[in-house]
Formats: C-alpha cells, sequence, structure tokens
C-alpha cells in the first residue's frame, strides 16, 4: 500500500513540478542558480541561504536547501558557488555548480556578462525506506543512484534600467539519468526584468522567468515587487503551472530577508492543500554601489 500512495506521490509531483527542480519564489534574486554569468555582477561579495518546504501538509513532501556564494574579483572576473540540495520522498538530489564569469563594459551603463558554469549532479532513489515495510513491492520501483558531470553557459545584459539573461546550466544529458523524474534535462532560462520609480518614496519590480526543455510544456514565473523607499519589498507571484504566492523581502544594512507564500490552484492539485513557504537571507559585502543594475535594488 505505501509503494501505492509513493506512486501516486510522484506522480502528482511530476505533473506539477514537471522536470524543473529549481523553481523559487525569489528566482530574481537566486539567478546564480541557473546562469553562470551573474556569479560577481554586482563586484562585491554575496552570500545567501534558502530553505523551501513545500506542500507542507503532506508528509516527505519535497524540501530544498540552498547555498550561493558570489564574488567579484581582479580583472573583469567573476566567481561564484552553489549547492542546491533537494529531498522529495524516496528521492534525494544534489547539485554542486562553480561558476565563472567575464565582464565586457559595453558603455558606462550597460555590461556584458560571460558565463561558465561547472555541475556536479548527484541523484538517488531508495525505496528501501518503504519496502522493508510492505509485502508488496511493486516491480517498476527500483533504487537508483547516479552522479553526473555537465556544463552549463549563460550571459547577462544588466544596467540601471534593466537586465535580461539567458542561460543553459546543463548542456548535456545522459539517459542513464532518465528516471521517473528526471532532475537532469536540458532547460533553457531566459529572464528580464526592470524597475520603475513611481514617486521618490516608491519602486514598482516587474520580473518574469522563462524556462523551457524539450517535451515538456514551458513554464513561465511572473513576480510583481512595490518597493517603499528602498526598504521593503511586498507583492505577488504567478507561476504558469497553477502556483501563486505573496513575496515579502526587507532590505538591510548589507543583508536582505525575505518570506514567500506559494499555493496551488485546486484544479491542479486534486483538491489538496498544496501550500508552500520560502525563507531566504542574503549578505552582500564590499558592494560597489556605482555599479549599474535594477536587480536587488
Amino acid at each position: 500500500m505505501k509503494s501505492f500512495f509513493c506512486v501516486i506521490f510522484l506522480t502528482i509531483s511530476s505533473v506539477l513540478l514537471s522536470q524543473y527542480d529549481k523553481n523559487i519564489s525569489f528566482f530574481n534574486s537566486q539567478m546564480n542558480l541557473v546562469n553562470p554569468a551573474f556569479a560577481g555582477y554586482n563586484e562585491g561579495t554575496s552570500l545567501s541561504l534558502i530553505s523551501r518546504n513545500q506542500w507542507v501538509s503532506i508528509e516527505d513532501a519535497p524540501k530544498s536547501q540552498i547555498f550561493t556564494l558570489s564574488s567579484s574579483r581582479k580583472k573583469n572576473v567573476g566567481l561564484g558557488l552553489s549547492i542546491f540540495s533537494k529531498q522529495n520522498y524516496i528521492e534525494k538530489f544534489n547539485d554542486v555548480n562553480i561558476d565563472f564569469s567575464y565582464k565586457l563594459d559595453l558603455n558606462e551603463n550597460t555590461k556584458l556578462f560571460l558565463g561558465l558554469k561547472g555541475v556536479l549532479n548527484f541523484f538517488k532513489s531508495d525505496i528501501s525506506s518503504f519496502s522493508n515495510n510492505s509485502n508488496f513491492v511493486d516491480p517498476a520501483l527500483v533504487s537508483i543512484s547516479n552522479f553526473n558531470p555537465n556544463l552549463g553557459l549563460g550571459f547577462l545584459l544588466n544596467s540601471k534600467k534593466y537586465w535580461f539573461s539567458l542561460s543553459i546550466p546543463k548542456l548535456f544529458t545522459s539517459e542513464s539519468n532518465e528516471t521517473f523524474i528526471s532532475q537532469n534535462s536540458i532547460v533553457t532560462y531566459v529572464g528580464s526584468g526592470t524597475k520603475f520609480n513611481i514617486n521618490d518614496t516608491y519602486q514598482f519590480k516587474p520580473n518574469i522567468l522563462f524556462r523551457k526543455s524539450k517535451n515538456q510544456k514551458a513554464i513561465f514565473d511572473f513576480s510583481f515587487l512595490l518597493g517603499f523607499k528602498e526598504f521593503v519589498d511586498f507583492g505577488v507571484l504567478y507561476r504558469s503551472n497553477g502556483a501563486i504566492g505573496l513575496l515579502s523581502k526587507f532590505n538591510l544594512k548589507g543583508a536582505e530577508i525575505g518570506y514567500a507564500y506559494e499555493t496551488i490552484s485546486n484544479s491542479l492539485g486534486g483538491g489538496l492543500n498544496l501550500n508552500t513557504h520560502e525563507l531566504f537571507i542574503k549578505f552582500t559585502m564590499n558592494r560597489n554601489k556605482d555599479v549599474p543594475t535594477v536587480l536587488e535594488e
């Protein structure tokens, strides 16, 4: 019986998440996860921690922990490190990314960053957690353990008025890694955002992230934030797979603290109460405030 519920749970997960494992509410603050060109883009050093608990009303639902580090170096070079860890019932997925970027000054207000990403992907599916307690084991369910190195590319166009991003964080795939929920598919990410000053007090900050994988439906993320005196941002998130959410972020001296609440429409969630909570904290040191950017402002 437990193996049956495992199949049902993983089926729901595959429908809602498809092959896009890195669903993050504050995507514009963590773009280096999918684009290596963001390494060191703000000519400072930043460190962030994220905890994302999906569908908290369901036992053993997906949980993600993310660590990112980004630093600008001499001679227009940026370096980055990100670790993505996700547990989805019997599945464990870990991504270790090392990023390199190089900056080109197009003009005084516009910079072009070119990025290269090295990826170490670890995937494990262990059915022993429920097979030992069941008299019946579905022969379709087998334990899997894979390690796959990979490479990714990306570029970032960054200015005082907008940002535009294009990346493929994993250029290669392998048939040995085609599991029930594939975590190593080739996905193209396109992102953009801008900021409008409504007046001296309020700013409007729309952002969009598009992702597309072969044989998978494209997904769009839209976030709309209203900023107050560069101190607090609050707004909404819409994801085209049916997720909607509320966002809030506080900008302290050298730090950002954010919280997001997401839910899935009943028509897609099968009537289940699929609520998600995401927390993040980010520290930025030695940032050059003269760098033209609308990101994280």
